[in-house]
């Protein structure tokens, strides 16, 4: 690869030519060398929310309640 582009560099009298050329080698290596995850399908999924009625709030409510008086004793 390194003879190959001092080799193009030498011929080449265009220097904006040759580092175009270069930089399109390395993103091409780049891609095909590395694993590209793509984050866009992980965010059409949504979650189901589940069916809240009075007795879960309720509940969730002295939980909360619960875990913030334990909160507030826990350092003493």
């Amino acid at each position: 690869m390194n003879m190959k582009l001092s080799t193009i560099a030498l011929k080449e009298n265009d220097l904006e030519r040759s580092v175009y050329s270069f930089t399109e080698a390395l993103q091409t290596a780049c891609r095909e060398g590395f694993k590209i995850i793509n984050t866009q399908n992980k965010t059409k999924h949504k979650k189901s929310v589940l069916l809240r009625t009075e007795s879960l709030i309720n509940m969730q409510n002295r939980v909360n309640a619960l875990r913030r008086l334990y909160e507030r004793t826990r350092n003493n």
